[in-house]
């Protein structure tokens, strides 16, 4: 999946754009995490995974990264709809995809850049990477 992506993203001239960092120390993921303009988490719930909340998107939201993610498990916990983030329904792919591209606007990525509240082929993968490079390349 990983070489799909790069190639995908090499094939549409994206490098300056996007970055897959892989893993990284926690200043590095600190830094990143500030200098995001979006955090995007389409997370899938897999049997014997365990963790349900995807403690990524607490990091995410506790440095004020607005985030786009389907709605799922504990994100809705994390995630406001609409204050630090939008969440969308499992699965949906394509408004996963617009949600992304509608927040992209600065204005709207400026009024949700805050600390969240207390509160290829046609895998689901590939989908959604051809969705966003499609807005991407826009």
């Amino acid at each position: 999946m990983l070489a799909s992506i790069q190639q995908a993203i090499i094939l549409r001239r994206l490098e300056e754009r996007v970055m897959l960092l892989g893993r990284v120390d926690e200043t590095t993921l600190s830094a990143a995490y500030h200098a995001a303009e979006l955090f995007i988490f389409p997370l899938r719930v897999v049997d014997g995974d365990v963790e349900g909340l995807g403690m990524v998107a607490t990091e995410a939201a506790a440095h004020g990264s607005p985030t786009v993610a389907f709605a799922t498990v504990g994100v809705p916990d994390v995630i406001a709809d609409g204050v630090s983030g939008s969440l969308v329904e499992s699965g949906n792919y394509p408004l996963l995809a617009q949600e992304i591209f509608n927040i992209s606007t600065a204005s709207v990525r400026s009024s949700l850049k805050q600390p969240a509240g207390p509160m290829l082929n046609s895998t689901p993968g590939t989908l959604l990477v051809n969705y966003l490079l499609q807005l991407l390349s826009r």
